[in-house]
């Protein structure tokens, strides 16, 4: 365990590395729940394909257009605050939402609100955390650090984290954001651990340029990089690419769902009517037969064709 330790971070990046590092991982990992379970409960609740996307939007959207001003917070107040109140908030709003969906008494709004607080509270925190790296690693060890925080976003918020998101819904649908709460708890323990070491500001506060004059003058300097230039446009890119495939998704789940309860809907109208008419023991003759060919224990394919046609009985 201790080898396999080392091998993720390595001692020489020190142990407030190592805290950063798993309240990154665990923080990361509850984002991508949710990138699955929101759009899926808001699917759960409205058959409008409109707010099953917007529910995917907002998740993306603050990170898109707060981005710029999270950083400049960061450079100016104190980011161990920020990161450990920003998750401390986010673990607030999700346990009132799965206090709403474990009594029912959730709705679109309420999902649609708490999924944009989430994301504009994770855009801060990330803001801030991504500057702290550099405060933590020797120069010579950034390329390794930044891997390994790399990796937390590519293959726990997008790749290992959605999939796992989606389960923990299939088992119920409180289940991924009580998760994500027990996450963002935990990130904000790791961090508050974290000795960062104090950062003493270029000039007085009152001499500072505003927080705008700062973005302006970052994205001036992107403007006349041209390697910075080209990554943030595939940066931009593939964000836009995402939010496809996202909408496309939560467009199949939704579909995939309306049939289901239409379904549902459909059984239940004929079951009431086969009652009025006086043939509701049809369902029982049924089940008798299927229990008949399941204890008849026939060939699996036998047993396949039997099925298939006492269904359409």
């Amino acid at each position: 365990m201790s080898s396999l330790l080392d091998g993720v971070a390595p001692p020489r990046l020190g142990r407030p590395f190592r805290w950063l590092l798993a309240a990154n991982w665990a923080t990361n990992l509850a984002d991508g729940f949710a990138l699955a379970a929101g759009p899926l409960l808001v699917a759960s609740l409205t058959t409008d394909p409109r707010l099953v996307s917007l529910a995917a939007l907002v998740e993306w959207l603050p990170g898109f257009v707060l981005g710029l001003y999270a950083g400049a917070v960061a450079d100016r107040h104190d980011r161990r605050r920020i990161v450990v109140w920003g998750n401390l908030v986010r673990a607030v709003a999700l346990v009132a939402l799965t206090a709403a969906v474990a009594t029912g008494n959730v709705t679109v709004t309420l999902v649609i609100v708490t999924l944009l607080l989430v994301a504009t509270a994770e855009t801060f925190v990330d803001g801030a955390s991504r500057t702290v790296l550099p405060m933590l690693v020797p120069a010579g060890d950034l390329g390794i650090a930044n891997a390994r925080m790399t990796f937390a976003w590519v293959s726990l918020n997008r790749l290992v984290g959605p999939p796992i998101g989606a389960a923990l819904f299939a088992a119920g649908a409180a289940w991924p954001f009580g998760a994500q709460t027990v996450c963002f708890i935990g990130g904000a323990v790791l961090f508050a651990r974290i000795a960062i070491p104090r950062h003493t500001p270029a000039a007085p506060a009152s001499e500072r340029p505003h927080v705008v004059a700062d973005i302006r003058a970052g994205l001036r300097w992107t403007w006349h990089h041209r390697a910075m230039r080209a990554l943030v446009l595939q940066i931009v890119t593939r964000q836009l690419e995402m939010m496809k495939v996202k909408k496309e998704i939560s467009s199949m789940v939704q579909e995939e769902m309306g049939k289901s309860q239409r379904e549902y809907i459909l059984r239940q109208q004929m079951k009431t009517i086969r009652e009025e008419l006086g043939e509701g023991g049809e369902d029982d003759e049924v089940e008798e037969l299927r229990e008949r060919i399941r204890r008849a224990k026939v060939p699996p394919d036998v047993e396949k064709v039997a099925k298939k046609q006492l269904g359409r009985l």
